[in-house]
């Protein structure tokens, strides 16, 4: 697995910018590997007074400039053209250091799937549609894909989940727990009833990944556009008609006045208005404003019954 990772960083130049370990021996019950330098990212959360600006001037960087390579290298190993993809599905914050010659150090590759060709596919013209805000391309992709099965599932209610849990920049359910079923507005008469279990290992990439860019502030980097000419290059590779452009999806000042408007919102569900732009770049769709309409519905009523529990319990 190592080998391979390291294979891909090569071929697409980013070995100069990623390290990974070398492997000196490797048994079944022995692995023998380089230690590698350097201060790793979970001081940052260790030490919550930490100084994001000088734990990366450590060694002449900045977040902006490590997390663009984060996301290229995720890319290139995902969207391989030769068709041996591998993913590297645990970045958090302990299996990532600075070496001291500015390079990021991606650590334990324990948990590394190789996803099939045919979900590789399904990804990379969802990536495409998703990067070119091309929503109905991005629901044909999903559905094409038959391993998910949503609830009164719309093109919407899709653009909503895969810009939340396959992206990293923020959204309006970015900062609901997907483990809190009972609370979930997705798991509440709208959920799944049929997901898929190859594609969790993407989902934890991007969840990892927001939560350690949000630490450092950034909240407006999309991975998913870092992957975009990678996925391009993976379709064209296998003669896949790519989808169409569009308008992107939303002007980075108005996603952090939205942001911060709503930071202590439950659900953090943004006006109709806003988030009809996020998704649409269009304000009068209907199908749309009754899926949102259901999403603020759901949400009103769950903060109703958690106050209506906490008094009761509150009484006795």
């Amino acid at each position: 697995k190592i080998h391979r990772c390291h294979d891909i960083l090569q071929r697409n130049q980013l070995d100069h910018l990623l390290l990974i370990p070398q492997v000196f021996h490797a048994t079944r019950n022995c692995l023998i590997m380089s230690w590698i330098h350097g201060p790793k990212f979970s001081q940052l959360f260790i030490q919550k007074d930490a100084d994001v600006t000088a734990f990366f001037e450590q060694v002449h960087t900045t977040p902006s400039k490590v997390f663009s390579v984060l996301h290229r290298a995720y890319g290139a190993m995902l969207f391989d053209p030769s068709g041996n993809s591998i993913i590297h599905c645990d970045p958090h914050p302990g299996n990532l250091k600075l070496a001291p010659d500015g390079r990021i150090a991606l650590l334990d590759f324990g948990q590394t799937k190789q996803l099939s060709p045919r979900l590789i596919t399904g990804c990379a013209r969802a990536c495409v549609a998703m990067a070119r805000g091309d929503i109905q391309g991005l629901s044909q992709a999903i559905n094409a894909l038959d391993e998910f099965t949503l609830i009164g599932g719309s093109p919407t209610a899709w653009a909503l989940i895969s810009y939340t849990f396959f992206d990293t920049r923020w959204t309006p359910l970015a900062d609901v727990n997907i483990y809190d079923l009972d609370r979930s507005i997705l798991a509440r008469g709208g959920g799944f009833e049929r997901n898929s279990a190859d594609a969790f290992p993407l989902m934890r990439v991007s969840i990892l990944m927001r939560g350690l860019m949000n630490r450092c502030g950034l909240h407006d980097v999309s991975m998913i556009d870092a992957w975009e000419p990678y996925a391009l290059r993976y379709l064209t590779c296998n003669s896949i008609q790519p989808s169409h452009r569009m308008t992107k999806i939303i002007p980075i000042t108005h996603l952090r006045r939205a942001r911060r408007r709503l930071k202590s919102a439950a659900y953090s569900i943004l006006p109709d208005s806003v988030l009809a732009y996020f998704l649409f770049g269009d304000t009068n769709n209907s199908d749309y404003l009754a899926t949102l309409r259901k999403l603020q519905r759901q949400g009103q009523q769950e903060q109703l019954a958690g106050r209506s529990a906490a008094i009761a319990a509150g009484a006795h």
